[in-house]
């Protein structure tokens, strides 16, 4: 009997999460799906035909909506249901599109110029191009484009304890 209790407290807890899961978002797609597994947002289904699929909230929207190509198109949605569905995705798209334009106009702006004044060329360390460094770069500590030709090893226990004693003698 008592894990008859325990497996109850489990399910109603399991079905708790889920409904707070839902709530968190106020995405379309959560009308028509719920998670299969609690903490894994991937794995949905779909209410209207209870098919169960990998691919998230998207997945489950092109579902509804009938886009083909990642999954099968539900047999059970409505009209309505498909519009809202492609409208939300439709949104979605908008939205990855503007952020990127947002971003290659930002970058277009801070790109900087190569015959400013501010501008520092580096002389080539070997086969690679000159770099042209920018106004931040002032502030960095220098390339030495020979440290990377000298080989240089890892200190070992001993090389410190050296160290030490030899500055110990040196100082007195």
């Amino acid at each position: 009997m008592e894990t008859v209790g325990s497996s109850a407290t489990y399910n109603s807890e399991t079905v708790g999460s889920l409904e707070a899961i839902k709530r968190k978002s106020n995405d379309v797609g959560w009308d028509y799906g719920e998670l299969t597994v609690p903490k894994n947002n991937d794995k949905v289904k779909c209410n209207l035909c209870n098919k169960a699929f990998s691919g998230g909230i998207n997945r489950l929207k092109q579902h509804i909506a009938g886009i083909r190509g990642n999954v099968k198109p539900c047999p059970k949605s409505t009209p309505l249901d498909k519009s809202k569905c492609l409208q939300a995705l439709e949104e979605t798209k908008k939205r990855r599109h503007d952020k990127k334009e947002r971003i290659e106009e930002v970058m277009d702006e801070v790109a900087i110029s190569k015959d400013g004044d501010d501008v520092v060329e580096l002389d080539s360390a070997g086969s690679k191009p000159m770099r042209p460094l920018g106004p931040m770069d002032q502030f960095a500590r220098a390339i030495d484009p020979d440290a990377s030709l000298r080989k240089t090893r890892q200190q070992n226990i001993n090389d410190a304890l050296f160290k030490n004693r030899t500055n110990e003698v040196h100082t007195t």
